[in-house]
């Protein structure tokens, strides 16, 4: 799996995401679940983190192996 392709959500099974927000840091990036009906985007989602990759690390940890 290439570094920055994510797993699917760990709760839904649906797809993932990676947004940026701006915090007093500076920009940085959260991954986030797609499926809003099913996992609100405000509780699936990581941490920010100051790369994307680090992002797609902390997700895929915790993502469920199919």
């Amino acid at each position: 799996m290439p570094n920055n392709e994510l797993k699917p959500c760990p709760f839904c099974g649906g797809k993932a995401c990676i947004v940026s927000v701006n915090t007093f840091r500076g920009k940085r990036y959260k991954v986030i679940c797609k499926n809003a009906d099913i996992c609100p985007a405000h509780e699936v989602r990581t941490k920010p983190y100051n790369e994307k990759r680090q992002s797609v690390e902390a997700w895929n940890r915790r993502s469920r192996d199919d």
